[in-house]
């Protein structure tokens, strides 16, 4: 396992890294724009009628945050990831940015289970599959970081979450004496609300 994470590092020796999706342009030069151009810069096949061509990184607000997420980034594409995928990525991405900066967390080793107790609170407000993509893009990341020594942080909690389901609504129903009155003044409603009672009553 030890050596597996030595070849992993130098991926990210940006001294010596040719990264050939790149037009032969070195590495730096990538990491340091905030912008990436899906086929130019990463070599990515992009929809013709797609009119979004890039990865915009310019949403996430924290320089050692963002410095890794985009090291994170170009290992993912030479994994083979899609570019809506990676786009994905980064939307959650810059939504936990914006949630750290509230905070007031200032690097990774301020992330604790206390933040992630609020992170995991604060994404209940979202659908169910969202809840999913955000706990394993963030563990997936996590699990990166912490096999290349960027930082160490505890997974156990993001792991063991489970996305919580919405509450289904109830259904109301119509009280008798309303639906009485319906019924008498049917004849009063135009025709496509005379339709809808009937549908009600049936």
């Amino acid at each position: 396992m030890k050596k597996n994470n030595v070849e992993t590092k130098k991926l990210f020796d940006t001294s010596s890294l040719n990264f050939s999706l790149t037009k032969d342009l070195p590495i730096d030069f990538l990491l340091a724009k905030d912008i990436w151009y899906a086929e130019e810069d990463l070599g990515l096949r992009v929809n013709q009628h797609q009119r979004n061509r890039t990865i915009n990184f310019s949403r996430i607000q924290q320089t050692w945050f963002k410095e890794k997420l985009k090291q994170y980034i170009i290992y993912r594409r030479i994994q083979g990831i899609a570019y809506s995928t990676i786009n994905e990525t980064i939307s959650i991405f810059n939504k936990l940015s914006l949630f750290l900066a509230e905070q007031y967390v200032n690097g990774f080793e301020e992330i604790d289970d206390e933040i992630f107790e609020l992170v995991i609170k604060d994404i209940k407000k979202y659908s169910h599959s969202y809840q999913d993509s955000f706990l394993c893009y963030l563990k997936g990341f996590l699990d990166f970081g912490n096999e290349n020594d960027w930082f160490s942080i505890s997974t156990y909690l993001v792991a063991q979450t489970k996305p919580s389901k919405r509450k289904k609504t109830k259904i109301q129903y119509i009280p008798d004496e309303v639906l009485q009155q319906l019924d008498e003044h049917l004849h009063l409603l135009p025709e496509p609300q005379q339709r809808l009672v009937i549908l009600i009553r049936a």
